[in-house]
């Protein structure tokens, strides 16, 4: 497990350094910078999922307009918003109570993500 912090426009300069590390898989923070970094990793030919799996988080409608389709984690929208309103409505209230709520996404697989045995000739 390597971890890469990068902003966007630091995409090509860190594809150097991702593909050192010859990863089997990469999770990005989010669907724009996986969507970046599928289009550099084409820029190179380099192929996806073939090469290494990809997983944005967001859900955003371009990831059913990339190709391949970007398998992402569907960010619950709804309920984080609720979650903060409610947060938010409390502090402005006086009831300054920290609350953790966890949520959790659903898996989206779509086209960049496949079975680790399938991807460079079975490892």
């Amino acid at each position: 497990l390597q971890i890469i912090r990068t902003e966007e426009e630091e995409i090509p300069e860190k594809t150097d350094l991702l593909l050192q590390a010859d990863p089997d898989a990469v999770q990005c923070s989010n669907d724009s910078v996986a969507l970046l970094l599928m289009h550099e990793c084409y820029s190179r030919r380099i192929f996806i999922p073939e090469t290494f799996s990809i997983l944005g988080f967001g859900n955003i409608p371009a990831c059913r307009l990339s190709a391949p389709f970007l398998s992402t984690v569907d960010e619950p929208y709804y309920q984080t918003g609720r979650i903060m309103f409610r947060q938010i409505y409390d502090l402005l209230s006086g009831n300054q109570k920290e609350n953790y709520e966890y949520l959790c996404g659903d898996v989206i697989p779509r086209e960049t993500t496949v079975a680790l045995k399938q991807q460079k000739g079975e490892k």
